[in-house]
């Protein structure tokens, strides 16, 4: 009997990870605010998406400016071309940081936390107004004329409402923190009605290994659903989703290399305590 409640909590134990890791992911990566500019940090490097962020800052800082409509065909030549070329100056990441942060305040902050001139969003979307106002500095060093800096610059990523999306994700911390303890008190009963702990402890192993390759097949699986699935509805917001996306993979397979690894390590040290106490005799 004690063996087989050891099997149940066991799995238990597996199956509670399968939902946590993702979670902690999210909260990491998404729900705190230090972590998602960290996260985003790399994306804005990408050349194929650079090129797209130099065009949707072309339209967007131009149409919602006082321009008139004489100037704005230079004024979205000239804001091209030096977005595509700031990328290595100084300021730029700092620009693209402060593009993150505020756009995940639109996105996750409270509505209350906001500056007035600001809007909060329910979908997912980038506030390019920092990063705009990096670019228009370096433009109107070379433009007869000035162009604007605005207060607020939102792209939408995906065309459908995401309230319920992002409120699961404001919610990821508290999921995350539920479910470190369930695995933990879930992980600690299994090896208390474990008969040989050292056995339970490979098996419990073996678990985790099993898990990240559950997820890394739902990621897999998963990842191309969602591309086919959204409702991008700039080629901008589809290249944002492209490299924001794979990004994600990217960061999350080393989460899972860090779960594997201690799965293996863990079924190691199980089989090895197992077979020392075979040999001094110890049941």
């Amino acid at each position: 009997m004690r063996s087989f409640l050891a099997f149940l909590f066991g799995v238990a134990a597996v199956l509670a990870t399968l939902l946590t890791v993702p979670a902690m992911w999210v909260s990491h990566n998404v729900a705190n605010e230090d972590g998602y500019v960290a996260f985003a940090e790399l994306i804005a490097r990408d050349a194929a998406f650079q090129d797209a962020l130099a065009n949707a800052l072309s339209e967007n800082l131009v149409q919602d400016s006082v321009l008139p409509a004489s100037l704005q065909p230079a004024a979205m030549a000239a804001i091209v071309r030096v977005a595509n070329k700031v990328s290595d100056q100084p300021g730029f990441v700092t620009a693209w940081n402060d593009t993150q942060r505020q756009s995940h305040k639109i996105m996750l902050g409270s509505p209350g936390d906001l500056p007035a001139e600001l809007d909060s969003s329910s979908r997912f979307a980038i506030d390019l107004a920092p990063l705009g106002t990096f670019v228009i500095n370096q433009v109107n060093k070379e433009l007869p004329f000035t162009i604007p800096a605005p207060n607020q610059a939102v792209v939408e990523i995906n065309g459908a409402p995401q309230a319920q999306t992002l409120d699961r994700i404001r919610e990821s911390p508290t999921y995350a923190r539920n479910g470190l303890i369930a695995v933990g008190v879930l992980l600690l009963v299994a090896l208390a009605f474990a008969r040989r702990r050292s056995v339970a402890v490979a098996w419990l192993g073996l678990g985790a290994l099993v898990a990240a390759g559950l997820l890394k097949v739902a990621a897999s699986v998963g990842v191309p659903e969602i591309l086919d699935r959204n409702t991008a509805p700039t080629p901008f917001a589809k290249a944002a989703l492209d490299v924001f996306i794979g990004r994600a993979n990217t960061s999350f397979d080393h989460w899972l290399v860090v779960l594997a690894v201690g799965g293996a390590v863990a079924a190691v040290v199980g089989v090895a305590g197992r077979l020392l106490t075979s040999r001094s005799g110890v049941a």
